[in-house]
């Protein structure tokens, strides 16, 4: 089990849980997986230090230049290039956000719900919807007939077959699109500024928009049912209360 967003929305959960119990390499990553994370900054993040202490081995991908403007859909092409490359020689792959993600129990919890689903990429699930891409709502509602929609800060894969649809939505990426900064485009797809500016700022959208999350959005309806969502919350949970929920009802559990 991952949970995704544990400071800044409620609470340091790394911390409670060491205070209730969790051990120092009281984890560790299993042999066929493979756990990869990705920013741009000089030291290490919440994540990284979280999974140092738990002993999680894990791989960081970063940028060429660390001092270029952070893009989200980086969190697509270095995974993305590192799988292609063959650099990733386990039969799983985790991708994580670098600074609020915490592993609460064995990795391995992991594979085991994503072979449960039989598909080859699973995404945590979010409630949260943007405005910019208000025509695929219902069909992705849909498909799994749950109003959970993909949250790409945690996703779990099968290697060998998911680098097709990595290469399909990493075709969308192109940083001479859009040079502005995330929070205007942020205020754009929630509406917060004038929405027609999609078409001036994105003549072929969604090519070159700067969200990861949008894009596997964009390409879930092609790839059902071999991209689906953890509507069962067995693989990682994002909202407040069902993390609440599963805390109270494992308290710093290991198994």
């Amino acid at each position: 089990m991952i949970f995704h967003m544990p400071i800044w929305n409620m609470y340091d959960v790394h911390a409670w849980m060491v205070q209730w119990g969790l051990e120092r390499d009281s984890l560790s990553t299993p042999s066929n997986l493979t756990i990869i994370t990705c920013h741009n900054y000089s030291e290490k993040t919440y994540t990284e230090k979280h999974m140092d202490y738990v002993g999680i081995e894990y791989v960081t991908l970063q940028p060429d230049d660390l001092t270029a403007q952070w893009k989200n859909t980086n969190k697509i092409s270095l995974p993305y290039e590192y799988i292609r490359d063959g650099r990733c020689s386990t039969d799983y792959v985790i991708v994580i956000d670098a600074s609020d993600v915490v592993f609460v129990n064995h990795p391995s919890t992991c594979m085991s719900v994503l072979d449960s689903y039989d598909c080859d990429m699973l995404f945590c699930g979010t409630l949260y919807w943007p405005v910019m891409m208000l025509e695929l709502k219902e069909e992705s509602e849909l498909l799994q007939k749950t109003d959970f929609h993909i949250n790409s800060g945690v996703w779990i894969a099968k290697t060998n077959s998911c680098l097709d649809i990595l290469e399909d939505v990493n075709s969308f990426i192109d940083d001479s699109v859009y040079d502005g900064d995330w929070k205007t485009y942020s205020s754009l797809r929630n509406e917060k500024i004038d929405i027609s500016f999609k078409d001036e700022w994105f003549p072929d959208y969604p090519h070159g928009i700067p969200s990861d999350q949008d894009l596997f959005r964009w390409v879930y309806p092609k790839y059902y049912p071999r991209m689906l969502i953890d509507v069962n919350l067995e693989f990682s949970r994002r909202n407040r209360s069902d993390m609440v929920n599963w805390i109270f009802d494992n308290k710093a559990t290991t198994n």
